[in-house]
């Protein structure tokens, strides 16, 4: 049990079944084809943060460049989306983001600022994840097949819960473009110079 008084938090929240539930509700909610392994990316990218982009900046950079030239920008679209319990990560979406004139240049340094200052932590994703397994085994989530959730956690424990990417229903449903940021860089996403 976790219980969040401001921003002093007593508890693990990966732990607490209602913070768990709730972040999976509002992500169902706003995508009702995901899968079982939509939501373990979810807890990954929420736990983890941006660490399975490490690597080069610079072709970080070149990535999300070419991939913010190739989406279609619409201000209707959500601009970013919760990813934790405490909200600290979010996930900025391009299209979102293009469709109100912001700048993919900004985008790349926040995210980059995010990786240098974000420590994922394995214990919440094995915390969250294993919430969200026992929250299905008692019904209180039903949207997900059990034997999905049981082949994902099998190969989560065996491997060490590496990152993975969205299912392809997801993909082909929602073709998603984003990048993680920390919440409070938000404000200086839509910056003018």
């Amino acid at each position: 049990m976790a219980i969040q008084i401001g921003k002093v938090t007593f508890g693990n929240l990966w732990k607490s079944h209602t913070e768990v539930f709730n972040l999976v509700a509002r992500h169902l909610n706003r995508y009702p084809k995901m899968e079982a392994q939509d939501v373990y990316t979810l807890i990954y990218q929420g736990a983890m943060g941006p660490s399975y982009f490490s690597g080069d900046g610079d072709a970080f950079e070149d990535r999300l460049m070419q991939e913010f030239t190739q989406v279609e920008g619409d201000d209707e679209k959500v601009l970013w989306e919760s990813i934790r319990p405490d909200g600290e990560l979010v996930r900025v979406h391009m299209t979102g983001l293009k469709g109100r004139g912001g700048s993919a240049q900004q985008l790349a340094t926040l995210s980059l600022w995010t990786m240098s200052v974000f420590k994922g932590d394995q214990e919440d994703m094995v915390h969250g994840w294993e919430t969200f397994r026992q929250m299905c085994e008692e019904q209180r989530i039903r949207h997900f097949n059990l034997e999905e959730v049981a082949a994902i956690t099998q190969w989560a424990v065996e491997n060490k819960y590496p990152s993975t990417r969205h299912s392809r229903t997801f993909r082909a449903a929602y073709d998603p473009h984003y990048r993680l940021i920390k919440r409070e860089f938000l404000q200086a996403l839509m910056a003018t110079p």
